[in-house]
């Protein structure tokens, strides 16, 4: 978990969508994305 001047995140290599669809981060030529839990 880490902190910038946006909130608290966490890394991770793939996330579910609304609509139920999993992205990976090699598909968009990252290594994670950065998903926000929640602001300062």
């Amino acid at each position: 978990m880490g902190k910038d001047k946006f909130g608290v995140y966490i890394l991770r290599a793939s996330f579910t969508d609304k609509n139920g669809v999993k992205h990976y981060a090699r598909n968009y030529g990252k290594k994670c994305f950065k998903i926000y839990i929640h602001k300062n």
